[in-house]
């Protein structure tokens, strides 16, 4: 069976778009374009920045576009080698691009399989536009091919008078009632419902649908989640077009760049039990793909499946098969040094970490430092997360004996603070706090440096005897 090591959400920033639904989190925005946005990477770089090995194995690539995903020229090709590479892909699309639908069911049975429909049923615009046939047929001839897919209409409070005429032609068309899922007002931290009713009304009006989907996502939004979460590594978000990744699907700091050093692994580092957003609102993906171990969650097979009397199950036996299992299955957990280290990283990148938690991550950072021989060191970047890891390490009784910075000139610190291109003499290693840029600063830091480089994401023992939490 086909594994998943991590799911990838692949944005590609283009928001071209063929409708102009009010729910729509860019149209929230005001940046819908007229035309497709050029990507100065080919198909071919792209693959290779996100290779099998690369990645650590084949991965769940959620392709969607900032407007209509199929209506980015090069989406087939993408597809293509991206299935070439190992990997299952998901496309999110509006079902009305029938040359590339078109495309995708002309491919080998081999890759066919291995591609995941997720079509968005924006009833109004299909009713407007007379589109309402042409979406179906669209399904069909997925389903035809057997390709995995999924139906689902986003709620929203102009189609509450519709809900009846919805059911209705959804169970003439599909033999069933589509999924359903929330919408999300795009405020970037809280995400709460975009609708106008009570949520026992809400809740009451979209519950007919008895999708598994809808019912999963009212046991958990708005609830703050503060377990060890391993967004940043297991999952993560990469705009395809200038190669940043970011941690979630909400976003969050960057921590690396796909394009640049192809040659050396992805700097994956987890968010860990700090949380910045409000809830998870994608945790129709992230939770039942595991990306909390032991959290209580549908699979994501089940939130997206629907099993129809004498038809082929929306999924497929292959996807199905796939789609049950966790992350947790193939990703090893961190231990408690790594998972103290990530909690210290991240609490001071968002504003969470307070030092009076130092005692939790101290005897791991010592641990380290001793098991190295590292007494002297010199820290990159005089910024929060690099003054913080300062105070930590003189709480140890370690030598810092400088910062360097770029910025050096307009740093006033009781440590000297020199420029990057300085030779730093008598210290055993130089630790890069700034680590989302790890590699471009060990580049110039090498130059006039012979002391050991490491990140800061890398301050920890790696036994796995140091028992899991």
């Amino acid at each position: 069976m086909e594994k998943i090591k991590r799911l990838i959400n692949c944005v590609l920033p283009d928001t071209i778009c063929n409708m102009n639904c009010t729910y729509c989190y860019i149209g929230q925005q005001g940046t819908h374009a007229c035309k497709s946005s050029v990507n100065p990477h080919t198909v071919k770089e792209i693959r290779s920045a996100l290779s099998y090995e690369r990645l650590g194995g084949g991965c769940h690539m959620n392709i969607c576009a900032a407007g209509e995903t199929l209506l980015v020229p090069y989406i087939t090709e993408l597809t293509s080698e991206f299935i070439e590479e190992g990997h299952i892909v998901s496309l999110v699309t509006n079902g009305t691009v029938h040359k590339v639908i078109n495309e995708l069911c002309d491919m080998p049975i081999e890759k066919r399989q291995k591609i995941f429909m997720k079509f968005s049923f924006h009833y109004l615009e299909l009713k407007k536009g007379k589109l309402l046939d042409h979406f179906f047929q669209n399904v069909r001839k997925i389903q035809e091919a057997d390709i995995g897919f999924t139906v689902e209409l986003t709620v929203n409070d102009e189609s509450i008078g519709y809900i009846d005429d919805i059911r209705k032609v959804c169970n003439e068309k599909l033999g069933c009632d589509c999924h359903i899922i929330e919408s999300r007002q795009q405020d970037g931290k809280d995400w709460p419902r975009l609708t106008q009713l009570t949520m026992k009304e809400h809740q009451k009006k979209w519950g007919v649908f008895n999708s598994e989907l809808f019912e999963f996502q009212q046991t958990i939004w708005g609830e703050k989640r503060n377990e060890f979460c391993y967004a940043g590594d297991w999952v993560v978000s990469i705009d395809l077009k200038n190669g940043d990744v970011c941690p979630c699907f909400g976003g969050g700091h960057v921590i690396d760049n796909i394009y640049r050093f192809l040659d050396r692994p992805i700097q994956f580092h987890a968010i860990g039990k700090n949380c910045p957003w409000g809830h998870c609102f994608a945790a129709h993906a992230l939770l039942t793909h595991g990306v909390i171990p032991g959290f209580t969650a549908p699979t994501y097979a089940e939130v997206r499946n629907r099993c129809i009397p004498e038809q082929r199950e929306w999924l497929g036996s292959s996807l199905k098969q796939i789609f049950s299992t966790r992350l947790s299955d193939y990703n090893q957990e961190y231990n408690i040094a790594r998972k103290e280290l990530t909690n210290f990283i991240s609490g001071i990148e968002y504003g969470k970490y307070e030092m009076s938690d130092a005692d939790k991550v101290l005897p791991h950072l010592l641990k380290y430092f001793k098991n190295n021989n590292y007494k002297n060191i010199a820290i990159y970047g005089a910024g929060r997360l690099g003054r913080a890891l300062g105070e930590l390490l003189e709480k140890c009784n370690l030598n810092v004996v400088c910062f360097l910075d770029k910025n050096y000139e307009n740093i006033n610190f009781e440590k000297p603070c020199v420029a990057i291109e300085s030779v730093v003499e008598s210290v055993d290693v130089i630790i890069i706090s700034v680590h989302r840029v790890f590699y471009d600063i060990k580049e110039m830091l090498r130059l006039n440096n012979r002391a050991d480089i490491i990140s800061i994401i890398d301050l920890y023992v790696d036994e796995m005897n140091d028992n899991c939490l």
